[in-house]
């Protein structure tokens, strides 16, 4: 990232992969240098695209992140009317299993995720990976100093669809794709 110092902090992700969690800790951290404009984002296209911003992109297992959003509300929420807002996309409205046999990633978090690596001013990270990689992450951020400060991890909590094979498999091949574009960059992956 480009020198922090007199610059605000955004943090953008799909949801369901430990952004409000690690918003908590760096907004407590970032000294200020953050407003409502620039706070945590579900958004699908970066509006902020200016040198005075950095924007830490938390990404994560993309079924995961589906589950997540199915485990913590209802489909009927206004949650996620307000999460598909920001997407610019249309409200989720149907039940896991029906999303599972619909085959396509309503949610498009691919397009998400290619809006996010190739914008500038940009630090991608991948959640899973996050407390391997504190040095680099909580360094580009200019946290370096408070590493012992970071939350420890704690384990995901499982969806009960993962017992199931068939459902669970048919929800990995719908982000075969993203799967494979993720596997191609490393964790912690900055842009120009």
């Amino acid at each position: 990232m480009k020198n922090i110092e007199n610059k605000y902090m955004a943090l953008h992700s799909p949801g369901g992969c430990g952004t409000i969690l690690f918003w908590s800790w760096l907004g407590e951290r970032y000294n200020n240098r953050i407003t409502p404009q620039t706070a945590v984002h579900h958004i699908n296209m970066v509006s902020i695209g200016n040198d005075n911003v950095n924007v830490a992109y938390l990404y994560g297992d993309p079924v995961d992140c589906v589950l997540s959003f199915y485990r913590r509300h209802d489909k009927d929420s206004i949650f996620n009317n307000a999460h598909c807002r920001h997407l610019m996309i249309p409200p989720v409205t149907i039940t896991l299993d029906e999303y599972i046999e619909n085959g396509k990633d309503l949610f498009q978090l691919e397009r998400f995720f290619d809006n996010h690596i190739n914008m500038k001013n940009s630090m991608a990270i991948k959640y899973e990976d996050m407390w391997e990689n504190l040095d680099e992450i909580l360094g580009g951020l200019g946290l370096g100093d408070r590493i012992s400060e970071f939350p420890e991890y704690k384990e995901r909590s499982t969806h009960p669809i993962k017992n199931n094979p068939e459902k669970y498999n048919k929800l990995k091949e719908i982000y075969s794709g993203l799967y494979d574009k993720m596997s191609k960059i490393p964790s912690v992956y900055y842009t120009n």
